[in-house]
């Protein structure tokens, strides 16, 4: 059964392949693979960052070194039918990103490999639905991709105050004034995180952001990048307020860290299950 299953499996990768395109434009467009007709596009990207931490003591006469895969991430991103369709696919395939939670966190000590799985619907030119897990908008930097960081870390302040991935629906707007651009966000989610597999336990996570470009939008979606990867012809300048409340949150960091327990050292899940 096992065998015949393997061999459907093949036939039909073999099968997809030769309807398909394969591309790879660039190194940093990784590998495209897209259908004659244009109803299919998936690219693949993926990328490893190692870690050297070497920690010295007592006027350097004691050393601890560590050496790690800080972040080993897959990436698949495209469309489905038509352009209005697209998604996103990512996983986190280092022990920092699969590694189980605590005693407690029963609800999530299995794989949390998968960081994002959301379909994204281009409702107008000027308005996308969101539906799936994936990051809130959240603050700046937490939303900033680990690709695009200026340090191998985000700030001890984006730790306190990440709100991170949640499992919901969001709604992505902006419109131009002028040479300015208002940009509006809203996300209504589960507030456990990501990849709960047995229910909502707590309430629900309302979060809304809203982005001021005085100047217009930066190249290429720069103010999104902590490196200066992208040169602007002109000033640019961004701001941005974000709201969020997690009703009744389970957690003790709203979508991260464990799950709350009671006096009798029991999982806050328990007595809601």
């Amino acid at each position: 059964m096992r065998t015949n299953l393997l061999v459907l499996v093949l036939v039909i990768v073999g099968y997809s392949t030769a309807q398909a395109q394969i591309e790879i434009p660039s190194l940093k467009d990784g590998v495209v693979f897209k259908a004659k007709d244009n109803t299919f596009k998936a690219k693949m990207n993926f990328r490893i960052q190692n870690l050297i931490m070497v920690d010295f003591a007592n006027n350097g006469d004691e050393t601890e070194t560590n050496a790690l895969v800080r972040r080993s991430r897959l990436k698949f991103g495209g469309h489905i039918y038509n352009e209005k369709w697209k998604y996103k696919f990512e996983m986190g395939i280092s022990n920092r990103d699969i590694g189980a939670g605590s005693d407690f966190d029963q609800v999530n000590s299995a794989s949390r490999m998968i960081l994002d799985a959301v379909v994204k619907y281009q409702a107008h030119k000027n308005l996308q639905l969101w539906f799936g897990q994936t990051k809130l908008p959240g603050n700046r930097e937490r939303v900033i991709s680990s690709q695009a960081l200026q340090f191998v870390d985000r700030s001890l302040v984006n730790g306190n105050f990440n709100i991170d991935r949640d499992m919901g629906v969001q709604v992505h707007y902006k419109k131009g004034l002028g040479t300015s651009v208002v940009k509006l966000k809203g996300a209504y989610s589960l507030g456990e995180g990501r990849n709960i597999t047995k229910g909502n336990f707590g309430g629900f996570n309302t979060t809304a952001r809203l982005e001021f470009l005085p100047f217009g939008e930066f190249t290429k979606k720069g103010d999104y990048f902590s490196s200066d990867l992208k040169r602007e012809a002109k000033p640019k300048l961004a701001f941005g307020v974000t709201y969020d409340i997690n009703q009744d949150a389970s957690r003790q960091g709203g979508q991260l860290k464990s799950f709350t327990v009671d006096t009798t050292g029991e999982a806050f899940y328990t007595d809601l299950s």
